[in-house]
């Protein structure tokens, strides 16, 4: 699947993150709290929910989370990621802005 968050595109089945610019250099954790925030636009993301699908079977200080929250939009800026996440006080997070979940990839013309 592929999802693209203003002018970044996730490949979830390769774990990686592109623009126009070439590959952005996201951690696995960095990577997995995008996609799992991605895959739900517009949809308030518990801090529980980002724990059960970036940290599972691993207990973490809610500090974690917010580093990895903070480190989203630094990730994606200047490709759009400026403001690309809202804080809902005990709430969650939701992205926010341009997302679209993409077709999987076209298969090649080969038909292979």
């Amino acid at each position: 699947m592929l999802i693209r968050i203003a002018d970044v595109v996730l490949d979830v089945s390769q774990g990686s993150a592109t623009a126009a610019t070439g590959r952005l250099p996201l951690s696995p954790r960095l990577f997995a709290t995008l996609r799992t925030l991605a895959e739900r636009p517009g949809e308030v993301v518990t801090r529980e929910d980002l724990m059960r699908a970036v940290w599972p079977d691993t207990h973490v200080e809610a500090n974690n989370i917010s580093q990895a929250i903070a480190a989203v939009p630094r990730a994606l800026s200047p490709r759009g990621g400026a403001g690309c996440i809202e804080t809902l006080t005990s709430r969650g997070y939701m992205l926010v802005g341009a997302v679209e979940i993409l077709n999987e990839r076209p298969a090649s013309a080969s038909g292979r």
